[in-house]
């Protein structure tokens, strides 16, 4: 069975990939956790991701709907990428 890859990118004031991140992992899935600052974080982020085998990006709140489709049409659409929404618009970014 193929292993599913996944990361999960939240936004936090202060937050950087290197110090705040997880994983969870089982025989078919792994989820990769980070924290990050600033978009330009994300990317580097999701970039890192895909090239080790990544096939899904989300995006926690803190992004939007914007970012999700700049990083989407970043990858050319090869990876699906998704963005968490909060109702009502709860979204810290505009």
């Amino acid at each position: 069975m193929k292993q599913m890859k996944y990361t999960f990118i939240y936004k936090a004031k202060g937050h950087n990939p290197e110090k705040h991140h997880i994983e969870f992992e089982s025989e078919s899935f792994k989820t990769m956790v980070f924290g990050v600052d600033s978009f330009e974080t994300a990317l580097a982020i999701a970039e890192k991701s895909v090239e080790n085998g990544v096939e899904l990006i989300e995006l926690c709140g803190g992004f939007n709907r914007d970012y999700a489709d700049e990083l989407y049409n970043h990858f050319g659409g090869k990876v699906k990428v998704g963005v968490v929404d909060y109702f009502p618009d709860l979204n810290t970014e505009k």
